[in-house]
């Protein structure tokens, strides 16, 4: 099976790939056992297996949208404090240069 989501009968076969957090990652591995959910680099996330196709429709599809997003703003956070943190320097240097 290529990448994606396919229902066969009532279940859902399911090998996707997500960029998450490592909290999102135990999140959903503790939600979804009957998933193989592991890390496969650089924050990219593998997710396969196979459930009914009503825990899919009902929650996992919901939960997997949450922790994409949450983990989009965790990545966004962070990357908020390195321009923060880059700016402080630049001030500094500036500062010093006028000196």
């Amino acid at each position: 099976m290529n990448f994606g989501i396919k229902f066969l009968g009532n279940h859902a076969i399911i090998k996707i790939n997500a960029k998450l957090t490592q909290e999102e990652r135990r999140r959903l591995a503790r939600l979804y056992v009957q998933l193989n959910i592991s890390e496969i680099g650089g924050n990219l996330t593998r997710i396969e297996g196979c459930m009914h196709r009503d825990t899919y429709l009902n929650s996992f599809r919901f939960d997997y949208k949450m922790a994409i997003k949450r983990s989009k703003i965790a990545y966004m956070q962070e990357h908020i404090k390195d321009m923060e943190k880059e700016k402080e320097m630049f001030n500094a240097t500036c500062l010093m240069g006028e000196l």
